[in-house]
């Protein structure tokens, strides 16, 4: 007879096979792209989570490479017609102070590695990120058929290096030092990262075919001229002549693997879709952290993307059961945080008591054991409140009972095991509408209007909590088995009548 503690491992790794990219969300998505808001009740008129996984913007929210882990990940072109030209971004996890801006203000997320790539009709990217013998995060690109175009330094297009079908082949160290504002080597190691499209592309006919290597024989030094982009396509344009957008057809999947012990942890990129409705290719190429989620919003502001991020509380099991040697964390990013900081700064609000929804980063965390009637020293029952507990970071790794899954620069652990025990299997919440002490933040909370996210005529709505992305991470008999899950969630969104 199989004993309980084995078949539940066995029940959690066949789950682990079988849903490990299955995104599910409530049945209310953020925004409505069908809709034109000459409704007084419709929904926002862009920016929406795609429960589908197929956006024009994709949230990776977390890649890892510390402890031997490497991190694989794919980005798919699903349109079957037209080419898409997208912009990579690296974000780093470390929370720094950044030299031009109130302490109170600190800031991390900073850029270490951006890039564009022209996927064609159909075409996928792929690369991994590894650790080089320097000990910096590196990336690896070894697609040999998508075309990669890197910033020039010289800023010219005669030069050989601005675009060729792999631009890693030996791997690109991220970027540290006197480059980001004193990021350590090491700090590389840990982030997320994000893919915008910037605008469609097609192969032009062939009497009209210019190859890269005669366009730009043909430029003037600095020329940005569009057909010299990514190999021979071109960009797409519509009746009028304007550069169309890309439409809600990229995916994405990531895998952070540890070769030594086979332990994998799997998850499908949260699509954003509808993000642009027009090209959004920043001219100059490469103009400073352009495209991004804020500056190219349908608003210019980063409000449509936290509205559309927002949750109230996100949702986990926790399996600590030591006869299976099981551990327990979560991954909790907030991929908006650099942005929303950095509105509050030009608009003057910084330091504290600000309109910057992160400034209070306290918030009320639960524990719920797996029978409600555990008696313990530090709570008599469950639920148990977890004191001064506090989100800081762009990217938190919440550790409980010191699993030690992951090495993370925004460690947060909790002390499961020190409110229960004898809890080994239970589930927890993380309340962002509510602080520390049981109190509501008033701070936590984006409106939504007709100027920032909504069509003429809607009624202003605001969406409590923070924009977030969540994954739960386990693993079973020390290192034989892992898993990767979306977390489950809330939404509080209250119309402002």
């Amino acid at each position: 007879m199989i004993k309980k503690a084995v078949l539940l491992a066995i029940l959690l790794v066949a789950l682990s096979f079988g849903s490990a990219f299955a995104l599910e969300i409530d049945s209310l998505i953020s925004g409505n792209p069908a809709t034109n808001n000459n409704d007084v009740n419709a929904s926002p008129a862009r920016v929406f989570v795609n429960p589908g996984g197929l956006g024009d913007a994709l949230l990776y929210g977390y890649y890892n490479v510390r402890g031997g882990n490497e991190t694989f990940f794919a980005v798919t072109n699903t349109d079957k017609t037209y080419g898409a030209r997208v912009r990579i971004r690296f974000r780093e996890a470390a929370t720094l102070t950044m030299l031009d801006r109130p302490l109170d203000c600190s800031n991390g997320s900073q850029e270490i590695l951006d890039f564009d790539i022209c996927l064609s009709p159909g075409d996928m990217w792929s690369g991994f990120i590894a650790t080089d013998s320097n000990g910096v995060g590196t990336l690896h690109g070894l697609d040999t058929d998508t075309y990669v175009q890197v910033a020039n330094p010289t800023g010219s297009w005669a030069t050989d290096n601005l675009i060729f079908p792999t631009a890693f082949p030996t791997g690109q160290e991220f970027k540290f030092g006197t480059s980001v504002e004193g990021l350590t080597a090491e700090q590389t190691r840990e982030g997320y990262f994000e893919i915008i499209a910037e605008n469609r592309l097609h192969s032009p006919h062939s009497a009209n075919s210019i190859s890269y290597e005669a366009c730009k024989q043909n430029q003037p030094s600095g020329s940005t001229l569009p057909d010299c982009t990514c190999g021979t396509m071109v960009d797409y344009t519509v009746n009028d002549g304007v550069v169309a957008d890309v439409d809600n057809v990229l995916m994405g999947q990531a895998y952070i693997v540890n070769p030594p012990t086979t332990q994998t942890f799997g998850y499908v990129a949260t699509a954003l879709a509808d993000f642009a409705d027009t090209s959004i290719r920043p001219s100059p190429l490469f103009t400073a952290n352009r495209p991004n989620l804020r500056d190219d919003s349908e608003s210019t502001t980063i409000d449509p993307v936290n509205y559309a991020l927002t949750k109230a509380q996100i949702i986990t099991i926790t399996d600590l059961d030591p006869t299976i040697n099981a551990k327990s964390g979560m991954i909790v990013t907030f991929p908006t945080k650099w942005a929303t900081h950095h509105d509050a700064v030009v608009a003057g609000k910084c330091p504290a008591n600000s309109d910057d929804i992160f400034d209070d980063t306290s918030v009320l965390f639960t524990e719920f054991d797996d029978k409600e009637d555990t008696p313990t020293l530090v709570c008599k029952f469950s639920p148990c409140t977890v004191p001064g507990t506090d989100i800081p970071s762009e990217v938190n790794y919440v550790d409980f009972d010191n699993s030690g899954i992951f090495t993370s620069d925004g460690l947060v652990p909790i002390a499961v095991a020190g409110n229960f025990s004898s809890f080994t299997l239970g589930w927890v919440t993380i309340d962002f509408t509510t602080n520390v002490n049981n109190n509501v933040s008033p701070t936590h909370e984006t409106t939504c209007t007709a100027t920032n996210c909504l069509g003429s005529g809607s009624v202003p709505r605001s969406t409590h909590g923070w924009p977030v992305i969540g994954y739960q991470v386990e693993t079973f008999g020390g290192s034989t088995f892992s898993a990767m899950l979306p977390v489950q969630y809330t939404t509080h969104i209250v119309l402002d009548e």
